[in-house]
């Protein structure tokens, strides 16, 4: 999941104002990739060396968890942000309740707080859809060292979910079960709650999955020159060659320009804030249609790097999670996502009208090197925009 740092490089120059930044059929399952066994530090180990009967054991999952009776079991492929996928489900349906935990391995281990509360807030919400119900309980808890999240939705059934990540797999557990639990009579109330905390506070982990991949970080330095209105970038390995007349704004106007925006967001989302740092995210450089310093600019490039949750991301997958996460209230799709080459590289791109500002954006994402290399367009006229298009068509690999 690519962080938007562009949410905060909208042009600032344009009027002076700134825009911020089903069923389960039962077969087998396929093989699974072996896990590494759990570190004593990490968690403690199992309680007891024999496993009960009831006890459902997933060798490929790595974990234990206690099912009333045997659940039925299949893998799904899925298309993920990295491609193609498998989760695996485990689920039982009873005449009291549905019980089910299902997993799914990403390729680096998944660390970072932030980007694990974007994927429980969107698990959370399709469950709100699915039920149709309402969010009684959203917590934050520890299993060992790993985070995850408790929630609780009513409609006319209740689900009660743990999400939780360990290395780089995430877990779902869910117990479903009739009517609104939270209105219950005291004796049913009772009883639901106990077949809630035997299946969720039975779960152990066996085995910690292994992490195929390591997250790309970001350099101190991008190896970026300016020479005869060409721009560089060494570790991006590509250049480009500016707007005529233009101005490449200096990098410590360009630094003020994304604390500003970050400025201008920090009560609406302290968290985006908190995250946007040197190491998650950074402005390489901006190209104004005149300078901001001494005129009103009327059109600007904007070149970025972000760090990837891992690199193997694929940059259509960067471009829909915007459209679904980040845009502003006045903002319109006006293009959807799609695919493009641009000098040997793929790009995927989007096009957005801000209400606000009059403004329009055309936001480019790929992956280079396992990182996040995204420009940006911010435009008003159709001449300016093909101006930026001409440039952009200039862009080649080193």
């Amino acid at each position: 999941m690519i962080r938007k740092a562009h949410i905060i490089v909208s042009m600032i120059f344009l009027l002076g104002s700134m825009s911020i930044f089903g069923q389960v059929k039962s077969k087998p399952n396929p093989p699974a990739p072996k896990r590494t066994t759990v570190r004593g530090d990490a968690l403690p180990p199992p309680k007891v060396k024999e496993i009960s009967k009831t006890k459902f054991v997933s060798e490929e999952g790595g974990f234990k968890i206690k099912f009333p009776s045997q659940p039925i079991t299949q893998t799904l492929p899925i298309a993920a942000s990295f491609g193609k996928a498998n989760m695996t489900i485990n689920v039982l349906v009873t005449s009291l309740a549905e019980y089910s935990i299902s997993y799914l391995d990403f390729p680096t281990e998944m660390t970072e707080k932030y980007d694990l509360d974007i994927r429980y807030d969107q698990a959370r919400d399709s469950q709100i859809k699915r039920l149709g119900g309402v969010l009684k309980k959203d917590s934050e808890f520890y299993f060992g060292s790993y985070y995850g999240r408790e929630i609780v939705i009513e409609g006319k059934t209740t689900a009660s979910l743990k999400i939780l990540t360990v290395g780089p797999g995430l877990f779902f557990l869910v117990v479903e079960t009739k009517g609104a639990l939270s209105s219950q009579s005291g004796k049913l109330k009772d009883a639901n709650n106990l077949r809630i905390r035997n299946f969720l506070n039975s779960f152990e982990i066996t085995k910690v999955p292994e992490s195929k991949l390591t997250r790309k970080e970001l350099p101190a330095d991008f190896g970026l020159n300016f020479a005869d209105n060409i721009l560089t970038s060494k570790v991006f390995e590509v250049s480009m060659k500016l707007p005529e007349a233009w101005t490449f704004v200096s990098n410590e106007l360009g630094q003020s320009i994304f604390e500003l925006g970050k400025e201008n967001i920090q009560n609406r989302d302290p968290k985006l804030v908190a995250y946007l740092t040197n190491e998650t995210a950074r402005l390489l450089a901006v190209i104004s249609k005149g300078d901001p310093e001494k005129e009103l600019s009327t059109a600007a490039i904007y070149i970025l790097a972000e760090r990837a949750p891992y690199p193997n991301f694929l940059p259509k997958a960067s471009a829909e999670s915007f459209v679904k996460l980040y845009l502003e209230p006045t903002e319109t799709v006006i293009e959807n996502p799609k695919l493009t080459k641009i000098g040997g590289i793929e790009f995927a791109f989007l096009e957005l009208f801000d209400s606000n500002t009059e403004t329009y954006s055309r936001i480019y994402f790929s992956n280079r090197f396992g990182m996040s290399f995204e420009i940006k367009f911010v435009y008003r006229t159709t001449e300016d925009l093909q101006t930026m298009l001409k440039s952009l068509n200039t862009l080649k690999q080193l």
